[in-house]
């Protein structure tokens, strides 16, 4: 079985960074695997890479400008954004799907990782999501717990109409 959304399988250069997508394309994978979810049809990592080089979605040479993403791929004038700075996140009321940054890595300060939110599990404790780092389908809590669900999701980003 292939791992399209597997970021250790590519390569290629992140945006205009100096990073390829293996060492730093989370956000890629997991805006194409929430791509893929909402129209059904296969959204490659890579291509989708070169979507936004083409379309200028990059800001700062890799990072995902997630208002244009909508504008390039009209998924609506809306975009739900949220992160730490607006105070902690209310999980109970968002709606799935969406892609969702936690801690990354176990090492002092905060190490942004994107990966996509499936859903709501353990009575609403949790969410499902599926891990660029590997594919594998998972939990925050699970994998990324820094103590609660509303301290281990840093941001949330869902696109609406």
């Amino acid at each position: 079985m292939q791992r399209i959304f597997d970021m250790s399988r590519y390569y290629t250069r992140l945006g205009f960074s100096k990073y390829k997508i293996h060492e730093k394309g989370c956000g890629v994978v997991a805006l194409a695997e929430y791509l893929t979810f909402l129209s059904g049809e296969l959204v490659h990592p890579v291509e989708l890479n070169q979507i936004l080089v083409e379309h200028s979605g990059f800001m700062n040479g890799g990072e995902i400008w997630w208002l244009r993403v909508a504008q390039i791929f009209d998924l609506g004038h809306d975009i739900e954004l949220w992160n730490e700075q607006r105070g902690h996140i209310d999980i109970k009321k968002k709606l799935f799907p969406a892609i969702i940054s936690v801690d990354g890595l176990e090492i002092e300060g905060y190490q942004t990782h994107f990966v996509f939110g499936k859903g709501l599990i353990q009575r609403n404790e949790d969410i499902l999501i599926s891990d660029p780092w590997d594919e594998d389908i998972k939990s925050v809590m699970g994998y990324y717990n820094r103590g609660n669900i509303r301290e281990s999701v840093f941001s949330y980003i869902r696109f609406t109409s």
